[in-house]
């Protein structure tokens, strides 16, 4: 029974560090709530990352935040219909980034 008890320990334990990994907020991005994404207007990069996570993450509301310019990146933020938020830093075309 110890050994059964354990196993459902691990699995719980791997699943929190999982749904803790998926939401990690990587640099370059700043933490949003999930009202961020109700606003009726979203900034035009939402629809880029849409387009781009779509087959990784579908099913997400998008929105593009942190525009960097020399390094031209964004930061993408998705949220699944569970409340679940995934930080991602993409690279944008180049021709988005030229002077």
């Amino acid at each position: 029974m110890d050994k059964v008890k354990a196993g459902c320990l691990c699995v719980a334990l791997l699943a929190a560090i999982a749904y803790a990994k998926a939401n990690d907020k990587p640099n370059g991005c700043d933490r949003v709530s999930s009202s961020s994404f109700g606003r009726e207007s979203r900034p035009p990069f939402g629809l880029y990352c849409e387009r781009c996570h779509n087959k990784t993450h579908p099913n997400r509301s998008w929105l593009g935040t942190n525009f960097r310019k020399p390094k031209c990146t964004i930061c993408c933020v998705g949220k699944d219909s569970s409340g679940n938020i995934y930080y991602n830093i993409t690279t944008l075309p180049k021709k988005t980034c030229r002077k």
